[in-house]
């Protein structure tokens, strides 16, 4: 069953320092606390109530209230008022809600009701003990301020407005009573109800700082009149009672007071359980809170002890400490304590300087390709005799080259395609660190510097589009027109001569007509014409021998730019497949170093949570012994060394978990430190009136037992 435990801690925030008494039943889900400030009062935790029963889906669960009764009190802190709102706002909203607790539990710490000791009582508490006990005042009216409780004042008015015994003699039959004596009785009923008017008329008007107003009692006051009238109109209501002689509106009145404005009408449905408290000794308070923590230590782990059958009724807490057991408790809290201290500091220690293991180094160039095979063939020289070949056999290096050029780039590709899978295999294998430590910092920037370099030189390695195929489909098109027109117009050897004589002759003719007759011995004027001759003859053959020139220059300048652009092509391959090979290389350096930043960035991140982890634990461990020898000075605690240091140690080693909240870890549980080294479980006698019940609530024993009597002080 869940428990929700309430805890007014405005007037004593000393409480909050039992709060690790209750760490291990919230963590296992077991309890939840709520605070709340004495203004708020209980409407305000309705909301909140309510989220945390849905939210554990508690269709079962246990409501438990610690109440702090102190001395002195107002009207408006009275034990009835507390009680009163609690039922009517909290349990009554929760109820309409459809979540209404299985039971509720009210532990009263009080250090009002202490007649036995015969203390005085200030006004104001002596009011509020009287009305909480009666709800309204018995005595005579006598306080210096004026009030807007019921008092024997106002009784004895109320009753001098009824007069005297009605004389029961003269009334006739009870069913059908005489005229005039129901004439009479109507008449007093009349004199009572003006009587009580006027008097809660002025008690209305007693409000503000000057006056003993119960706020209670003026937000009852209607209801109270109801009930009041109500019940006068029964008295004098046929058939009348034979007790009417001795009928007093005052006892029916106190009848009323008491059953709504009294603890006898506010305890109905839930169990109060009064613990009594040192109105001023300090130290002996702390007991009594320490008494209570244990107590509810058992009522939340065992809620059967605490039955539907005692609801309704009161009882007084008698708790009597195990002094041994809980000096042995606070001292291993201590020891735990101090021990989690120490490794914490000894954990920031070791972290003041980040260090970590460098990667180890390897082969940075995973992907090794072989060259391309190369092809020294070239285009042959002109010749003139083969130029009717020469086209097809410049078409046919053009038709080998191509199909060289795609069987290199499919080549080129199935290497890139393999280089891909082996730079995968290589990514997918571990990092695995040297022996050597360096600064996390220091680390980072050096993989963000290797980074930077490897970025840029990736980038000047970046492949350009492959277009071999395409460029020396181009140079095809371009020259396969031009040089089958330039091989057509070659002239061959017999064209050359024939062109060569007719141009000779055409220009000697003239020469050859103006010399003399054949046979005679030319003259010395024709020796000029006979060398003429000759210098035209050795004209034309040079003419015709660069012109033959002039015709085989594109035909020769056509085959050695094919044999060069086939070089380039070739070559600009092997560079592209060096290039990919460079390109694969750097991705797989590149990969490797962001994932080496991203292991080196975790360990990063995972040493700075650690840190703020442990920061935080570290100031909480302190506030914790901080707060843990406040309690100790003030329970008088003797310390005893029952466990070895080696086994708080384990225990802080095995237990401790930095990533938990305070309330979730362990060694601020002292209860849970207290088990450190202990087997067995410990039983606490439970007595709640005649049943005597062992529990058995941890490996340890605060209380030697526990009983619940019935309270002969609240004896309402």
């Amino acid at each position: 069953m869940h428990t929700i435990l309430l805890n007014e801690n405005t007037l004593h925030p000393e409480w909050k320092l039992f709060d690790p008494f209750f760490y291990s039943e919230q963590a296992e889900g077991r309890l939840t606390t709520i605070s709340y400030g004495q203004r708020d009062g209980f409407a305000a935790l309705l909301d909140v109530v309510y989220k945390e029963v849905t939210e554990k889906r508690a269709d079962d669960w246990h409501l438990v209230v610690l109440l702090h009764l102190d001395y002195p009190v107002s009207l408006k802190e009275r034990l009835t008022a507390k009680l009163t709102d609690l039922k009517q706002t909290l349990v009554a909203g929760l109820k309409r809600k459809e979540a209404a607790p299985r039971k509720v539990t009210v532990l009263v710490m009080d250090a009002l009701y202490e007649y036995d000791k015969g203390e005085t009582c200030d006004t104001g508490s002596s009011l509020a003990v009287e009305m909480d006990f009666q709800g309204y005042l018995s005595s005579e009216n006598l306080f210096e301020r004026k009030t807007n409780l019921w008092t024997r004042h106002d009784f004895d008015l109320l009753d001098e407005a009824w007069g005297p015994p009605v004389d029961t003699e003269n009334i006739g039959r009870i069913d059908h009573p005489d005229p005039q004596i129901y004439l009479e009785l109507e008449s007093r009923a009349e004199s009572v109800r003006r009587c009580f008017s006027e008097l809660q008329l002025e008690k209305q008007n007693q409000k503000g700082a000057g006056a003993y107003a119960d706020e209670w009692m003026t937000r009852t006051s209607q209801r109270v009149e109801e009930l009041f009238k109500v019940r006068l109109n029964q008295e004098i209501t046929p058939p009348l009672s034979r007790d009417l002689a001795g009928f007093r509106p005052s006892s029916s009145l106190k009848t009323i007071l008491k059953k709504n404005l009294s603890l006898d009408g506010a305890l109905s449905n839930l169990t109060l359980i009064r613990q009594t408290m040192p109105r001023y000794a300090k130290d002996k308070k702390y007991g009594k809170w320490l008494e209570a923590a244990a107590f509810l230590q058992v009522i939340i782990q065992r809620p059967d002890l605490i039955t539907k059958s005692i609801d309704g009724q009161q009882f007084y807490l008698n708790a009597r400490l195990n002094d041994q057991e809980v000096d042995t408790l606070f001292s291993n809290y201590r020891l735990t304590l101090e021990t989690a201290r120490e490794t914490l500091q000894t954990r920031l220690d070791s972290r003041a300087e980040m260090l970590i293991k460098r990667f180890e180094k390897v082969d940075a160039n995973p992907q090794s390709s072989e060259p391309l095979e190369e092809d020294l063939a070239k285009p042959g020289p002109f010749v003139p005799s083969q130029v009717k070949s020469m086209a097809d056999d410049w078409t046919q290096f053009l038709n080998e080259t191509g199909v060289k050029l795609k069987e290199r780039e499919e080549v080129m590709q199935q290497s890139a395609r393999k280089g891909i899978e082996t730079v995968k295999v290589h990514q997918r294998a571990p990092l695995n660190t040297e022996s050597g430590k360096v600064l996390i910092g220091q680390y980072l920037e050096e993989i963000e510097r290797d980074k930077n370099d490897l970025l840029l030189e990736l980038e000047s390695s970046t492949n350009p589009p492959g277009g071999a195929l395409e460029t020396w489909k181009t140079f095809r098109e371009k020259h396969t027109r031009p040089l089958h027109a330039d091989l057509k117009a070659y002239p061959d050897m017999k064209k050359r001569i024939v062109t060569a004589l007719v141009l000779w002759i055409g220009l000697a003719f003239p020469l050859f007509y103006s010399l003399g007759t054949p046979g005679t011995w030319p003259q010395w004027q024709e020796w000029g014409h006979y060398l003429l001759i000759v210098i035209l003859l050795a004209a034309v053959t040079g003419i015709s021998f660069t012109g033959v020139r002039q015709l085989t220059l594109p035909i020769t300048q056509t085959l050695e730019e094919t044999g060069e652009t086939k070089n380039d092509l070739f070559s600009e391959q092997q560079n592209r497949h060096e290039q990919t090979n460079r390109y694969l290389n750097g991705i797989f350096r590149i990969e490797r170093l962001h994932r080496e930043e991203k292991k080196v960035k975790e360990e990063l991140d995972r040493k700075q949570l650690s840190n703020q982890l442990d920061h935080y634990h570290h100031r909480e461990v302190k506030d914790a012994l901080d707060a843990l020898s406040h309690l100790e000075d003030h329970l008088h605690v003797q310390q005893r060394k029952t466990i070895a240091a080696t086994a708080i140690q384990q225990f802080v080693n095995e237990k401790f978990d930095a990533s938990k909240d305070v309330g979730e870890c362990v060694i601020y549980s002292p209860l849970k430190c207290g088990e450190a080294g202990r087997n067995d479980y410990e039983p606490v006698t439970f007595v709640v009136g005649q049943t005597r019940t062992q529990v058995e609530p941890g490996k340890w024993k605060l209380l030697d037992e526990a009983k619940i009597q019935k309270d002969k002080v609240l004896h309402v």
